[in-house]
């Protein structure tokens, strides 16, 4: 029988698609940490005892402004790309208007996992709408706890949604100075993808251990149900070929 208990970190969890998702099917093999800034969000995640936090992870302990556009999903501390591309991203236009600036109280990762008492972490899920990686980042001395996670960016400059953020180039450049190794970059839609990069420590026959027995090719948000691998190849290296950037995983 399989006892392996996992600890589970969601920024940026929305309604809780993702958390309850593992919630209801795997109550008893993982404890999950839900984290949304929005309150009419944060006060839609049902994770039982689990704990679910409403305030941001950010690279700084401090009280930041929260963009709220008519699309909720889309709320970021990030503006609206000026120079957006209008065909790539038609889908998500209508949704860009800041109807709200809200205060927002932001701690770092780093300050979550301390505060938390934690010394491990199996994976962390990161959905922020733009400041995927600088959260990972903002784990600092910390970063070694995690043994994998998934960040979303675009593919580039020229893809990206809001005015800053991280692109693709980025997390290679990260992965090529740490402990960590990109895994799998599965396309997320319109010019973002999911990156899920795994700490070397940690290695890939646990991590795959970890996605079987949260089945993670059926939860919502990672984009795994369809396992279109030779699709994911293809627009892989055909992105990494206009970036002009060589893999080193």
């Amino acid at each position: 029988m399989d006892t392996k208990t996992y600890n589970i970190i969601d920024i940026g969890a929305s309604a809780g698609e993702f958390s309850e998702f593992l919630y209801k099917n795997f109550e008893k093999k993982c404890t999950i940490f839900a984290i949304e800034p929005i309150l009419e969000s944060f006060n839609k995640i049902k994770i039982g005892n689990n704990k679910k936090f409403n305030f941001a992870i950010g690279t700084e302990n401090e009280i930041k402004e929260l963009n709220i556009y008519s699309n909720s999903e889309l709320s970021s501390f990030e503006k609206i790309n000026k120079s957006i591309d209008k065909d790539l991203w038609k889908y998500h236009l209508p949704g860009t208007k800041i109807i709200e600036q809200r205060k927002i109280k932001t701690i770092t990762l780093e300050n979550f996992l301390i505060n938390n008492n934690l010394s491990k972490i199996d994976f962390v899920k990161v959905d922020t709408q733009g400041n995927d990686l600088s959260i990972i980042l903002s784990a600092n001395k910390h970063l070694n706890l995690i043994n994998s996670f998934a960040i979303e960016c675009a593919y580039s400059v020229d893809s990206m949604l809001y005015e800053s953020g991280s692109v693709l180039k980025d997390i290679f450049s990260f992965v090529k100075d740490s402990d960590f190794f990109i895994y799998r970059i599965v396309p997320n839609g319109a010019g973002e993808c999911n990156v899920f990069c795994i700490n070397k420590n940690y290695g890939i026959e646990n991590y795959e251990d970890l996605e079987k027995n949260l089945k993670f090719y059926k939860a919502p948000c990672l984009k795994l149900e369809n396992n279109f691998y030779e699709l994911l190849k293809q627009r892989y290296f055909r992105y990494l070929s206009k970036l002009k950037v060589i893999p080193d995983i």
